[in-house]
């Protein structure tokens, strides 16, 4: 687990923060166990389509494009080097 930061969520209301991590070697290992109410669909991705995805708006939200954006300018070098 590499650890990519903290945002404030929302600084202006609350004073929660939301940290993000990069967890490396991951893959499935059997069917997702959901509770009833539960309704989450994982849909897998390249990572090379991210700067699209979010180009795109198709990925759009503040907390996931903070986690991104920290990756990219915190961790992505080093992969690179």
């Amino acid at each position: 687990m590499v650890y990519l930061g903290m945002v404030y969520a929302n600084p202006a209301f609350l004073n929660n923060r939301c940290h993000s991590y990069l967890a490396l070697d991951c893959f499935p290992d059997g069917p997702q166990d959901l509770d009833d109410k539960e309704d989450i669909e994982v849909i897998l991705r390249p990572f090379a389509d991210i700067p699209k995805l979010i180009k795109d708006g198709e990925i759009s939200h503040s907390l996931i494009l903070a986690a991104f954006y920290r990756y990219y300018l915190e961790y992505d070098h080093r992969e690179k080097s």
